[in-house]
C-alpha cells in the first residue's frame, strides 16, 4: 500500500501511543518488530490513533458471515485494560497457550468476540498481535 502519512508522523503517532502506555525503552527494543508494523500501518492508514489514545484498525479485509455479508470491518482497541477484564477473560485459556492468550487480549482489547476474531485474515490478525504484545 502507498503511505497516505509520512513515515516520520506514523513514527510520532506510535511513540505518542507507547509514551500514554508507558512502555519503557527496554521493552520497545524487544518489540522493535512490533513498533515497525505499527508505523507501516499508520503510515498506510490501516491504523489511525484516536485522540483518546485507542487505535482505530481499518481491516484490509472484511470479516463475512457465511452469507458473504460483512460482519467486522474495522476493530478499535482500548488504550488500558484492567486485571479483572483480562482475568476473567483468560479463565479457561492455559498459562502455555500463547495463541489462546493474544486472542483473549484481543478479544477484551476490542470488545469482539474470539469466534469472529478467528475469521482475521493472517495479515489483519499481524497488526492486531503489533498492539497486544504490549498489553501481555
Amino acid at each position: 500500500m502507498e503511505n497516505v502519512v509520512s513515515l516520520e508522523v506514523a513514527q510520532q503517532e506510535v511513540n505518542k501511543w507507547l509514551d500514554s502506555k508507558k512502555i519503557k525503552e527496554k521493552a520497545r527494543e524487544t518489540h522493535s518488530e512490533s513498533i515497525e508494523s505499527l508505523v507501516s500501518s499508520v503510515a498506510d492508514s490501516t491504523l489511525i490513533l484516536n485522540d483518546d489514545n485507542s487505535f482505530c484498525h481499518k481491516l484490509n479485509f472484511q470479516v463475512l458471515s457465511e452469507s458473504g455479508e460483512p460482519i467486522l470491518s474495522e476493530l478499535v482497541y482500548k488504550n488500558r485494560l484492567t486485571v479483572g477484564e483480562v482475568n476473567m477473560a483468560n479463565k479457561g485459556v492455559a498459562h502455555n497457550d500463547v495463541d489462546g492468550r493474544i486472542l483473549t487480549y484481543m478479544s477484551v482489547l476490542t470488545n469482539t468476540p474470539k469466534g469472529k476474531l478467528m475469521k482475521l485474515d493472517t495479515q489483519d490478525y499481524a497488526v492486531a498481535r503489533s498492539i497486544v504484545v504490549f498489553f501481555l
